[in-house]
């Protein structure tokens, strides 16, 4: 059963008094009196519990836990020490089995479910369905339900309207539209140059004969679309080199595109290293661990022998989008 940590004592013993009893003062600052020393108690035993979690504790509490498993600090900051002691802790309990291996994986990427792969001779390779994402959507007004198109600029003199004819979901999408001018876009600079992102949604063309969708990271090309009239998915790593994302088409005559669901997060890999290690260490001797990674719908990147290895996508330009992610 999981702790609870219960904060409101003093509320509810108030709440326990009989109604002709409630609302004097004297009484209720006299039963605060005797609950209060109650509540200190209780939230002293919940630092006691969460500090010694190995999620939650820091500082001489992850010291502790280190002595316990047998895993000294070694300057390491709390972060990549926590990681570090949960794989002393997978070493410790490990038969280098492959279930071995997916729950302590699991444990550091925080996924729920991985693919564990063999190959020959004596190597493997684990993927997780969690992307390391920090978590904050950087791109304004991604699902679309903003009123108007302010927080997009118009790149190549494009037209920027909201449709409601037929958005992915919501009430409403962006089209892009030709103006005149070659490759119209969306834009907004949200980025920080020499960072991976993962820019993911759905984008839907005028037509399957017409041009095809384009996102760019300043001048260079992430993702190019293929000839699809309905909605369909893009999900696409980049390596940034500009400040700016356009989401827009290669149309040089009339036409449309649309986005919607868009998202643009910045991807946490500073771990990846620390992980490759640790499950490397967990399976049996003898056997090589050729990749790591986590997969996204029908895509797969990856970390390969190490994550300075180039994953799924162009080995001779990874900063090209696809399937791939590279520290290098």
């Amino acid at each position: 059963m999981a702790y609870e940590h219960i904060t409101n004592h003093v509320e509810q013993a108030l709440r326990r008094l009989l109604s002709q009893f409630k609302g004097k003062p004297r009484l209720e600052g006299t039963i605060s009196a005797f609950v209060n020393p109650i509540q200190d108690i209780e939230d002293m035993f919940a630092d006691m519990y969460t500090l010694r979690e190995l999620d939650t504790a820091f500082g001489q509490q992850l010291d502790g836990i280190g002595q316990i498993v047998g895993r000294a600090r070694r300057g390491f900051n709390d972060e990549k020490y926590r990681l570090r002691l949960i794989g002393q802790i997978g070493i410790n309990t490990s038969k280098g089995t492959p279930e071995n291996l997916i729950s302590i994986f699991n444990l550091l990427t925080g996924s729920t479910n991985s693919t564990y792969s063999q190959f020959p001779i004596a190597e493997c390779s684990i993927f997780g369905n969690v992307p390391p994402l920090s978590g904050i959507e950087l791109l304004q007004d991604g699902d679309m339900e903003g009123a108007g198109t302010s927080s997009w600029t118009p790149e190549n003199s494009a037209t920027l309207t909201k449709s409601t004819a037929a958005p992915y979901e919501g009430l409403q999408s962006l089209r892009v539209a030709y103006n005149g001018v070659a490759d119209p876009g969306a834009s907004q600079s949200i980025l920080e140059v020499g960072q991976w992102y993962l820019a993911r949604g759905r984008v839907k063309m005028e037509n399957a004969l017409g041009p095809v969708p384009i996102i760019k990271n300043g001048a260079i090309t992430i993702y190019a679309g293929a000839p699809y009239a309905g909605w369909y998915d893009f999900d696409v790593v980049f390596f940034s080199s500009d400040a700016k994302i356009i989401f827009g088409s290669d149309h040089s005559a009339a036409g449309w595109v649309e986005y919607d669901a868009c998202s643009v997060q910045l991807m946490q890999l500073d771990n990846w290293s620390d992980i490759y290690e640790i499950c490397q260490s967990i399976i049996p001797g003898g056997v090589r661990l050729n990749a790591i990674g986590w997969y996204s719908g029908a895509d797969a990147f990856a970390f390969f022998d190490s994550p300075d290895g180039k994953g799924f996508g162009d080995l001779n330009d990874p900063t090209i989008g696809g399937k791939f992610a590279s520290l290098t």
